[in-house]
């Protein structure tokens, strides 16, 4: 019974190590990144409310609506096109996610916008997915456009609706569609520090049963957090490192299983060894995705 208690206290303080381990691993690669991958400004937000432009879009002589799916091919070429309402002002702006590709927008042949074409990382050709905001004006009204994508994984790919509408209604519209994550991630915060402050009463009054409990849950609870903002469209009103964003994101939902599965080890003392086994699976599983990222092997949306 001692010698299996003693193993278990030794697993205990190396799921502890590892865990700090490979944040500060991770913490390192994806701040390296926030450096180095800046390729876009980031979105100045104004208020207002855009409309959905889904509809007379044509896709290889096909009258198409949007969303749109198609098998993407890397590398390959995807060209829709529409004829802008005769109704465009001055202050006017579309936008469409980029969904990880090559984004590319023209009018009447003329290229207003572009994203992707630059890869800052020495590796990797992940480049973040954001909304490809467009300036239009009055002289634009009635004339075609054209959306290019080019991806750069070979998986299903589909080409999101077109948001049209004056500039303010367009930026506005990366704020409201994601107001519950920002309501969910207010709520999740305040767990965080009553985590913290429960964490801190047991380290302070020296209480050795469960001390890691509180740690354990609120490092869950920003790992979910930082995966539920980096894969919204939020971080680029804050930031143009949108390599950095995507993979903190990918990152965060490869390490979430860890820390739950040590903060379930302190719940559960018959399982504990068995939970903190699998904690540490998750911390080498966090680890593999930034190495194969890293050394070029493969991207995490391709995973």
């Amino acid at each position: 019974m001692t010698g299996n208690l003693k193993k278990s206290n030794k697993l205990t303080k190396l799921t502890n190590r590892v865990l700090l381990l490979v944040l500060l691993g991770v913490l390192i690669t994806v701040g390296y990144c926030f450096l180095e991958s800046k390729i876009s400004t980031r979105t100045q937000i104004t208020f207002g409310k855009s409309e959905n432009f889904d509809v007379g879009w044509t896709y290889d002589g096909e009258t198409v609506t949007l969303p749109y799916s198609i098998k993407g091919v890397y590398g390959e070429t995807y060209t829709i096109k529409n004829t802008l309402p005769d109704m465009i002002i001055d202050g006017d702006a579309l936008d469409i996610s980029s969904n990880y590709c090559y984004t590319e927008i023209r009018i009447n042949g003329e290229v207003r916008y572009s994203y992707g074409d630059k890869q800052p990382l020495p590796f990797g050709r992940m480049i973040g997915n954001i909304k490809c905001i467009t300036k239009l004006s009055k002289e634009d009204a009635g004339k075609e456009i054209e959306i290019t994508i080019v991806p750069l994984y070979t998986q299903d790919y589909q080409i999101p609706v077109v948001h049209l509408g004056t500039y303010r209604d367009v930026t506005a519209g990366v704020l409201f569609d994601n107001v519950w994550k920002i309501v969910i991630c207010t709520i999740l915060g305040v767990f965080v520090l009553i985590a913290m402050v429960f964490t801190a009463i047991q380290y302070m009054n020296h209480l050795k049963n469960g001390r890691n409990m509180g740690l354990h849950f609120a490092m869950f609870v920003l790992a979910a957090v930082a995966w539920i903002i980096c894969s919204s469209d939020l971080p680029q009103l804050f930031t143009d490192a949108n390599e950095a964003v995507s993979l903190l994101s990918y990152l965060s939902l490869a390490f979430i299983g860890a820390p739950f599965m040590a903060f379930c080890a302190e719940i559960f003392p018959s399982g504990k060894l068995y939970l903190e086994i699998m904690a540490l699976i998750g911390c080498f599983n966090m680890a593999l995705v930034a190495i194969l990222f890293v050394a070029g092997i493969v991207d995490p949306p391709q995973i």
